[in-house]
This record gives C-alpha cells, structure tokens and sequence, in this order.
C-alpha cells in the first residue's frame, strides 16, 4: 500500500478534527442579550432579565456521540470547580436554573477531547422615586420656582473573571433616565430632574430607567402643587355702542387657578384684597389706558401676577351734516359720544336762534326735529354751536370739564 494515501487520510482526520473543535460550542436561544468576554471572543456572555430561567446547552459536533461534564467557576480560588453534572453517551448536555457565573463543559469521546466557556448574569433592575407616606413629591423637595425629583436605581455589577489569569473584569451597564409628566418630555437623563416651571394643578411625574441591555423598570409620583396661575377676563358695558367710552362700567372675572388670597389693583382707582371669587366691577371716567393687576397667592405664599389693560375712548364729536324731517334722518342729532353734560344752540342762516336743548347726557337726547315752536322750519343751511362736558375728572363724576366749544353748519332737507 502507497503511503501517499495514509498521508491524505491522516490529513484529513486532522481536519475533522479541528473543525469539531471549532464548531462545537455551549448555546442559549431564549437569552435577552449576549456578547463575548474581553479576554477572548470564542467565551460566550448570557444575559437573562429578571424572572427568567437562565439555562445552558452544549451538543458534540456533527451529532456524535460524547460525554459532556460541567462545572462553576468558583471566584474565590479562581478555578473551576469539580464537575457538578456528568453526562455520557449523548448527543447533547443541558444545565436548567443555574445561578450567575462562569460555566464550563468538558467534552470528550474517541476522537475529541475540549472545553468551552461560557459566562451567565441575571439582570435586574429597580427605580424608586423620593417620597411621602402619601406617594407624594416630599414638601421639602417644592419650592414656589421649582421642583426637584430623585431616583433611586438599583442594578447588578456584572463582573466576571479571566479563567486563566484570575483577573477580575467588569461588563459595563450604564442606566438611562427619561422622564415625563402629563403635559411635559423633559431632556434631563440623569437621576436628579428640577422642573423649573412647576405646574399649578397636581401633576403625576414618571421616571424610566433603562440598563444598556434594555431592561427598564418605571416608577411614578404625584406632586401636590403649591403654585398658583393668575388670570383674569373681564367685559365692558359702554353707553356707546361698539366703543368703549366712559363711563365704561367693567365686569372684572378672577380665573386664577390654585389661588387662596387675591390682590386687585385697579390702575390708581383703588386695591381690592380678598379671598373671594365673587366678580368686581369698577367704572373707569377718564379716556385713557388703564392697566388692571391681579396677585393671586397660594395656601404655601407662593403668588402669580397678570396685567391686562383696558382702554377708555375719547368722546368724538359726530355732527351730521344733513338732516330729512320725515325722512330717513328725522332728527338732527350728535350721536354715539358719552357726555356727562352739554348744552347746544341751533341758529337760522340769518343768525336767529331756532333752538336750544341741554341735559344731564346727550344719548338721551333725541335730537331737532325740524320744527320752530310748533311749525316746521325752511330747508336751508343751519349753524349750531355745542358745549361739552365730560366724564375725565374721576373717580368724582360731579367734577365734570369743559372739552370746549364746537360749532358747525348743517343742512335740513324736507322728505318729499
């Protein structure tokens, strides 16, 4: 027989060989998260989460038949430890409910004799967030500018070791913190939240830790706010339609939300205190702007200020220039101006007084009706002059002023 055929068999068996070394390998398909040790990319890390049953598997290369034995790494002599489960004869090994840590198996038949690694850790994780006996955001954690939040997070230190060298090595876990609350994503991924704008209604806030393995755990507290929100709304009654001219009486609405005490100040008209929620009204005289400030101030002192203002027309003097006795424009009439008082003269293009009429408010006036003691005046032009009081010396409306004098002509034409 050639010996050139014994060298290729001999070569080939040699091949086999290490290729079952290669190939044969321990396995978990039901682990959450793996990856290779630092010492050597052939050892296997299984990550199981919390709750799971961690197991291994082993299986001889190319289905054969081998005995398989396992034993723990026992990290105080810094060695395997004697086999704690033997099995021969098979085409495969398992080990179910193993705890944490190192792991090898020893396989051996006729024509393989190896070992392989691999390193097992239960994950865990727990978020705690700082609280009351009530579940609540602690009092001394409130202030009426922020609010501070802290979690607590609990996760494993995942060590393992160099089987050759004993060295100790850490897998590195790094925990991410996402909060939120009923209206707000915050940016903060650390274990310390300060909310700067705390919310005036009581507000749930969540925290969520996740491990870099991606097991999270969530937890969720109730701040009692102690901040409150002014506002107010307020609507005017004119005695001009569609202007808000004076007296312009205003219905004031406290709106504040999580308010005890409240502190009105009307411009330089008065400061209302209360603790009620009762509508105020106040009349403003003087045709000008008027900024309203309302102090609402929680049950902890903590206080909000809303300014609004409102704005008081000037009285505009609107003489018609036209006027149709029984006809669209019955009466020659100034409208749509609040005065306190006035007084106005109708004279006749000859310079003859044809009329005179003053009163306490010109909106109650109803105007000339064209007529001169009981019988109807000649179309033609007509000149009137007209002396005004207003409403700009309050809060005293009896201390009424003189705008001043207004004069002009106007024409009266008969309805045909």
């Amino acid at each position: 027989m050639s010996l050139f055929p014994l060298r290729i068999l001999f070569l080939n068996l040699i091949f086999c060989l290490s290729s079952l070394a290669v190939n044969a390998q321990i396995f978990n398909n039901d682990a959450d998260q793996k990856d290779t040790t630092a010492y050597s990319k052939h050892d296997t890390i299984y990550i199981f989460y919390s709750g799971k049953v961690a197991n291994l598997k082993a299986v001889c290369p190319k289905g054969g038949l081998a005995s398989f034995s396992w034993s723990k790494f026992d990290t105080i002599n810094l060695t395997f430890s004697a086999p704690f489960k033997t099995e021969t004869n098979v085409l495969s090994s398992s080990v179910s409910g193993i705890e944490k840590g190192g792991y090898k198996v020893h396989i051996t038949n006729s024509v393989l004799d190896t070992s392989f690694i691999a390193w097992v850790f239960l994950d865990k994780l727990s978020v705690a967030l700082e609280k009351d006996s009530k579940g609540n955001v602690p009092y001394y954690r409130c202030t009426c500018y922020y609010t501070d939040f802290f979690a607590t997070a609990s996760s494993p230190t995942f060590k393992y070791y160099n089987p050759k060298s004993g060295e100790p090595l850490f897998l590195n876990n790094p925990l991410t913190y996402k909060w939120w609350s009923a209206n707000t994503n915050f940016i903060n991924k650390s274990a310390h939240l300060r909310d700067n704008d705390p919310p005036y209604r009581d507000t749930y806030y969540y925290v969520k830790v996740t491990d870099s393995f991606g097991l999270y755990d969530t937890d969720t507290v109730l701040y009692k706010s102690i901040v409150t929100k002014a506002d107010f709304s307020w609507t005017g009654d004119s005695v001009v339609s569609g202007k808000n001219s004076a007296p312009f009486k205003v219905t004031f609405t406290n709106n504040s939300i999580n308010g005890l005490k409240y502190t009105w100040y009307f411009a330089n008209i008065d400061t209302f205190r209360t603790t009620e929620r009762t509508p105020l009204i106040r009349t403003f005289y003087q045709p000008k702007t008027y900024y309203i400030s309302l102090v609402s101030e929680s049950s902890e002192l903590c206080t909000d200020t809303i300014i609004k203002e409102i704005k008081v027309d000037k009285p505009q003097i609107e003489c018609p220039n036209v006027f149709t006795p029984g006809g669209k424009n019955p009466y020659f009439k100034i409208s749509n101006i609040s005065i306190r008082k006035f007084r106005i003269i109708i004279f006749s293009r000859w310079g003859k007084k044809v009329y005179e009429q003053e009163g306490e408010n010109m909106l109650d006036w109803e105007g000339w009706d064209g007529n001169i003691g009981g019988s109807q005046a000649s179309d033609g032009a007509y000149y009137y002059t007209l002396e005004v009081y207003t409403w700009d010396k309050a809060p005293d409306p009896t201390l009424i002023h003189t705008n001043g004098r207004y004069n002009g002509f106007f024409y009266l034409f008969r309805a045909k």
